[in-house]
């Protein structure tokens, strides 16, 4: 019993509950119950408010709403959304470069690019420059060269990695082209050598030592002694160039062979000559070629001259000692077959004709004695005090007691001065006669020879009748000292 109230009281409240609810949301129109005073409520156009008519709650007629304006909608620009780029990455190609000499002097790069193909930049340190506009390395000197290729990328690359390439730069090997050297000899005294260059045309240095030295003035080997000249070439090198590997040539230096050169001598008759004069050919420094004889009683030898004493084998040696500039020569050996045909004097053979007299190096040879000139002399110069000249014929007075000798002599200055002749004179016992010339009837004073000169003349000279001999014939010459030798005149 308890619980069927407990229920019916549960209901009347809930249904007390939900009727003015159900009231409240009803749709307001204009007369119809509301349930609180002043309410609003809006059904289409009109707004209705609950009123109080009488005791109840009412909606009034209603109030239309005025219908707001529609604002008109302000244009706007839509704004592009940012285009986003992503960059791409990019490699540089630069491949090894290899090691150059310094004497390429340029070296071309090839136009690289990017993995994005885009230009490489390059720059240069150490011994070489870049050039831009020839794309190319010059190298300036001998060292490292470092190359650095660059690309700084674009709008669309980041830039890409830089990669540095270095080579070497090195000098050139050259070569010295130096002949060898023959043999030389001391007396050569100097030894021309060429100008001297490399493979590189580099002048090359010249240095000696031994028994020689180098002359740098004249480029030129001097020849101190006999025995080894080393002479060594190098080259130092540059700024381009390696030195050079250095060459030597050795020589020998030697003395110098000596020969003597002598014909093989004629028979020689004693009655036609008393010796003779040898003379040698030799270079200056070389020395003097000797003479001797080992049959003293047959011929004497006095330097280079040769004096014969009898008939029979003038045997010679000739000798030529060596020296530091030259060897000894080979001895030589002559012998001068001597005979005698002299005969006691007479016109047709005077005893004494053709002896030949050298002193102080000069010659004199007797080449002929002539009696019958007497006529010849006095027409040539009448007034000579031996010629009568009555009828102008100019002939020697036969009844005098004088006449003329015409002695033919060769005259020969074999010294290095010159000569000059003060007098020559004929001596008998102790008279003594003047000879004169046969062109002028001159005396032989002041005649000059230079060194060499030979000359041939006539001289003449008046002798007594009575006399059929003369002991001696005479000059005098530069130092005043007499030079004699004996000879026969035959009347």
């Amino acid at each position: 019993m308890r619980k069927a109230t407990i229920s019916v009281s549960v209901l009347t409240l809930i249904f007390a509950l939900f009727v003015p609810m159900q009231a409240n949301a009803a749709t307001a129109k204009a007369g119809a119950t509301c349930t609180k005073l002043k309410a609003t409520q809006i059904v289409g156009t009109k707004k209705f408010t609950c009123i109080k008519s009488g005791k109840k709650l009412v909606w009034d007629k209603g109030v239309t709403i005025p219908k707001a304006a529609t604002p008109k909608p302000t244009a706007t620009t839509t704004p592009t959304p940012p285009v986003v780029v992503v960059k791409k990455a990019q490699e540089i190609v630069f491949p090894a470069l290899k090691d150059a000499y310094v004497i390429d002097k340029k070296l071309g790069l090839t136009k690289a690019t990017t993995s994005g193909g885009l230009a490489v930049s390059y720059s240069a340190s150490g011994a070489c420059s870049y050039d831009a506009a020839s794309n190319s390395v010059s190298l300036t000197a001998a060292g490292k060269c470092i190359i650095t290729a660059s690309q700084a990328g674009d709008a669309n690359y980041f830039p890409a990695e830089a990669i540095t390439r270095t080579f070497a730069i090195l000098k050139s090997a050259q070569e010295i082209e130096f002949t060898k050297i023959d043999d030389a000899y001391l007396v050569d005294e100097e030894i021309s050598l060429s100008e001297g260059i490399t493979s590189a045309g580099l002048t090359v240095s010249i240095s000696a030592s031994g028994a020689c030295t180098y002359d740098m003035a004249n480029n030129s080997i001097l020849l101190k002694s006999v025995g080894k000249c080393s002479v060594t070439a190098s080259q130092a090198g540059d700024a381009s160039y390696l030195a050079a590997a250095s060459i030597t040539r050795t020589f020998e230096i030697k003395k110098t062979a000596q020969t003597i050169e002598v014909e093989e001598f004629e028979e020689q008759d004693l009655s036609e000559s008393k010796g003779i004069s040898l003379s040698f050919s030799s270079e200056a420094d070389a020395p003097d070629v000797v003479v001797t004889t080992s049959t003293a009683t047959v011929c004497t030898v006095d330097g280079n001259e040769v004096t014969f004493l009898s008939a029979g084998d003038c045997k010679l040696t000739f000798t030529k000692a060596g020296n530091a500039s030259f060897e000894a020569a080979p001895n030589v050996t002559r012998t001068i077959k001597i005979i005698s045909n002299a005969v006691s004097g007479s016109e047709e053979s005077p005893a004494d004709f053709g002896i030949e007299l050298i002193k102080g190096e000069i010659s004199v040879t007797v080449d002929g004695i002539n009696d019958d000139i007497s006529d010849v002399v006095c027409e040539a110069d009448s007034s000579n005090e031996a010629c009568i000249d009555e009828d102008g014929s100019g002939v020697l007075d036969p009844d005098s007691e004088n006449r003329y000798v015409e002695v033919l002599l060769t005259i020969t200055n074999n010294s290095k001065t010159t000569w000059v002749a003060d007098q020559l004179m004929l001596q008998i016992e102790d008279e003594t006669f003047d000879f004169t010339s046969v062109y002028s009837i001159d005396s032989l004073e002041g005649l000059e020879l230079e060194p060499g000169d030979s000359i041939t003349g006539s001289f003449f000279v008046l002798l007594p009748n009575e006399i059929d001999s003369a002991d001696a014939l005479i000059i005098y010459g530069n130092s005043e000292e007499e030079t004699t030798f004996f000879f026969k005149a035959n009347s």
